[in-house]
């Protein structure tokens, strides 16, 4: 695991979605592929009080 730093996220509030990097992908459950192309918003924000606490 690639836990330095958490990772790098970005989100695009019009379209809904969050973009992250690998170190996000590993520690939020989401796949790289996910957040490369943009994961819903929506299961970003009901998965953080689940994953990323």
């Amino acid at each position: 695991m690639r836990y330095s730093s958490i990772g790098f996220w970005t989100w695009d509030i019009r379209r809904g979605r969050v973009y992250g990097d690998a170190n996000l992908s590993d520690y939020s459950g989401f796949t790289l592929d996910e957040f490369s192309h943009g994961a819903p918003l929506e299961r970003c924000m009901q998965s953080i009080g689940r994953s990323w606490t």
